[in-house]
Formats: structure tokens, sequence, C-alpha cells
């Protein structure tokens, strides 16, 4: 991994007091309903106008895809997307900087009869252990925290690279179905038919069965190759776009912090 650059100041500090005290004032969304705050009108005429301006976001989240997955959303809010990846059946855990979004978030899941988790958390400084989720969402968040590269190298601690565990399962049911149905479709139809002996239907029938078996055998074998490499090239792989995200990052921020020292005017004007 790169090394981050260090840039938590006094200055990102009290930046960050201002973000965490304007949405303590005003929790996300909730201007969008003049019902009372808390009650349920009030979470379902919010979650209405956040998925009519913000149409993408069932698409993007793909809430349904998330059925008995560990999600962890950073920046809750009031738990309007967090309610979407509950009644998909994922087990939800929701954070924000804010006490009054936690409140209202969970105010949301109960009255909606939903289980869900929540806690105060800071983006850049996570309290969970590494590999705790399968899933960990944001959305409209991490713009607004002063120091993103902690954010975003908080995040790959705790996401599971255990999307390879489906790869594994069609593969070793597929080869394995493959295998059982050839080996007794031959021993079956081969003991079925009138002109064999009937001394030597025993022994056909537990050679399409030793078939069977081999095949299975075979398929779970290749399965498993297959799912070796494919978590290890996953992981390289992820390993690699963790990096190219945090240096990303990193030259953001070399630009943002000494965009003061840059010449705008040495540069020609488009033509």
């Amino acid at each position: 991994m790169v090394q981050p650059i260090p840039r938590t100041t006094q200055k990102d500090s009290d930046l960050k007091e201002r973000v965490r005290a304007f949405w303590q004032e005003h929790p996300c969304g909730s201007k969008f309903s003049d019902a009372e705050i808390g009650t349920r009108e009030f979470f379902d005429r919010v979650e209405q106008h956040r998925y009519e301006k913000e149409w993408h976001i069932p698409a993007a989240a793909n809430f349904a895809s998330t059925r008995g997955l560990k999600v962890l959303e950073i920046g809750c809010g009031v738990g309007t997307d967090g309610l979407q990846f509950a009644r998909a059946g994922a087990t939800y855990t929701g954070v924000d900087l804010t006490e009054a979004a936690v409140d209202l978030a969970r105010k949301n899941f109960e009255s909606a009869g939903m289980p869900g988790q929540f806690r105060v958390s800071d983006a850049e400084r996570l309290d969970f252990t590494d590999e705790s989720f399968d899933i960990v969402y944001s959305h409209g968040v991490l713009h607004h925290t002063p120091d993103i590269e902690a954010a975003l190298r908080e995040i790959p601690k705790i996401a599971k690279r255990t999307g390879f565990l489906a790869l594994l399962a069609n593969l070793a049911m597929l080869c394995g179905l493959l295998g059982t149905v050839s080996g007794l479709i031959q021993s079956f139809g081969a003991v079925s038919g009138e002109s064999v002996d009937p001394s030597q239907k025993a022994r056909i029938l537990a050679e399409g069965i030793s078939e069977a078996m081999n095949c299975t055998a075979f398929g779970l074998i290749d399965a498993i190759i297959a799912l070796v490499g494919f978590a290890v090239l996953n992981g390289k792989t992820q390993s690699l776009e963790d990096d190219i995200d945090e240096s990303s990052v990193q030259v953001l921020n070399l630009v943002v912090n000494k965009r003061q020292k840059v010449n705008l005017s040495s540069v020609p004007a488009a033509a």
C-alpha cells in the first residue's frame, strides 16, 4: 500500500466540527418533509422525495442483491437507504457523524418494524474490526469529511473479500450435478434394457454409479482450483484498485493544498 500523506490539521478539525454542527442541526433529508419530525409520515415523505429526485440510487445500490449480507452504511442520515437494505434482508449497521441522524435512523427502523444497528462514528476512524462486513456503502457523504484519504483507507479494512463464495457454490453444484446425472443416466439406461443379462445388471449399475461419483469428485476438484485462483487474483486486483483510489485522492489533496502556489496566469488561454 502507498504511504498516506499526513494532512490532519487544526484547520481540518475545525472544519469537521462545523460539518458536524451543521448536520446535527439539519439531519440529511429532513428539509424535504413537512410532517412532524420522527413520525412514520415524516420518514415516508423523505424517502419519496429522495427516490423521486435521485432515482438512480436504487439501481446503483442494488438493495435486493444484499439479502443475507452484512452491510455497513457510512453516513446513514435518517436511515432512508439503510431501510431498503434491511427490507431486502441484509443485516444492517449504520454510522453517522451526528447523534441527531443516528437517533432519527433508529426511529425510522423502529417505526417500520425493521432491525438495525446504529452508532455515532467518524468515517476517518471507524471502530470496527477488519473484515466485519460484506458490503460498505456510502452515498453523498465522503466529500464532506476533511480527510477523504483517511476515510477511504478505512473502508477496505472492514469489507470482506468473500464475493468468490458464490463462484465456489455454483461451480461445485453444476459440476457435481453433471457428473451425477451422466453416470446415473448411463447406469439406469443400461440395466433397463430387456436384452441385458440379469447377472450383469448389478455390475453395470455399479459401474455407472462409480462414473457418477468420479465425475462429481473431478468437478469438485476443478471448482476448488478455480476458487483458489479466483481468490488470489481478486485479492491482488482489489489491492491494486485500493492503491489507485488512495493515490488518486492523495494527488487531489496535494493539488488542493498547493493550489495557491499555482500561477494560473502562466497558463495560456484556450483558443
